[in-house]
């Protein structure tokens, strides 16, 4: 149930990294100083919180390196996370698509083999020309 949890608490502060993503991406530098430690804040809390360690290591280098890069570098900071964000966001759509693909895959070949033993079983009377 805690795993649950942490799952839960994961996509909701990766969909707050996102959204503050975007608006860093349209601010003024006034507006992007306010931003910057919301978004520090938001890239060691997904540290904290992600069971593997490769996981939070590479939040917390992500969070580090936003926090001594100029403003440059803090945009291509962002837009790598940001690819990384779209990425994780959208794989259970992806997965769910990959399913339905296949489920319709298994009921169209169901559907060729009850026509063939049909046509089998009729000596082929009953089929289309």
């Amino acid at each position: 149930m805690a795993g649950n949890n942490n799952q839960v608490e994961w996509r909701r502060v990766l969909r707050r990294l996102e959204g503050l993503i975007e608006m860093y991406e349209g601010a003024n530098n006034a507006l992007k100083r306010d931003l910057e430690p919301r978004i520090i804040e938001a890239m060691l809390r997904l540290a904290e919180i992600h069971p593997d360690s490769a996981v939070r290591e590479y939040w917390g280098e992500r969070a580090a390196a936003f926090d001594r890069a100029d403003s440059e570098a803090k945009d291509h900071i962002l837009a790598d996370v940001g690819k990384g964000l779209l990425i994780l966001l959208a794989a259970p759509f992806a997965l769910a698509g990959a399913v339905i693909f296949a489920a319709g895959g298994i009921v169209y070949g169901a559907g060729s083999i009850v026509v063939g033993l049909g046509n089998l079983m009729t000596g082929g009377f009953f089929r289309r020309k």
